[in-house]
């Protein structure tokens, strides 16, 4: 059930036909002996010029300015990964409605992590400003700073604005 076949540059495989096995050949040599594919074929190279440029010169559009500075994308990018994670956003969005502090025990019952998870983005939170908490017992009550909240509203549309686009 075996069968010898001939390749370029004086190659010889065996090919098993029932294994698929192969002897002494790399992958493509024996793909290209099984299915009769020539594998190396002359292509025509095509010389390309070098430009001579200078890191950080343009070739397309020199007049190109981007619409944030470093430290504005900076500044967007802080408040935004603040609210970049489903659990901290959802964290946030039921203490904004609740009337007064939430339990961190309800909290850690509104979304679908567990306990120390809940705590580090509480953590996150705090030093973000956003929340501020406070110890009754054994328990802390976590409730919305809301003239931090605004002022990262604030922060995000004025960022997203500079860039553009329709307000629909």
């Amino acid at each position: 059930m075996s069968e010898r076949v001939d390749l370029q540059d004086g190659f010889r495989v065996r090919l098993d036909r029932r294994s698929a096995r192969r002897d002494y050949i790399d992958a493509r040599r024996y793909i290209g002996a099984l299915f009769r594919i020539p594998i190396y074929r002359r292509t025509s190279m095509k010389t390309l010029p070098i430009i001579d440029r200078r890191p950080g010169d343009r070739c397309c559009q020199p007049e190109l300015v981007p619409a944030l500075s470093a430290d504005e994308v900076e500044d967007l990018t802080s408040a935004l990964d603040v609210l970049g994670h489903p659990v901290r956003l959802s964290l946030l969005a039921t203490m904004a409605a609740s009337d007064g502090p939430v339990c961190v025990c309800d909290l850690e019952a509104s979304v679908p992590v567990k306990q120390p998870t809940v705590s580090h983005h509480l953590k996150l939170l705090r030093a973000a400003g956003l929340v501020e908490s406070e110890k009754r017992g054994l328990w802390a009550y976590y409730h919305v700073r809301q003239d931090e909240l605004t002022r990262l509203r604030r922060r995000i549309a004025a960022g997203l604005g500079r860039l553009g686009g329709s307000d629909e």
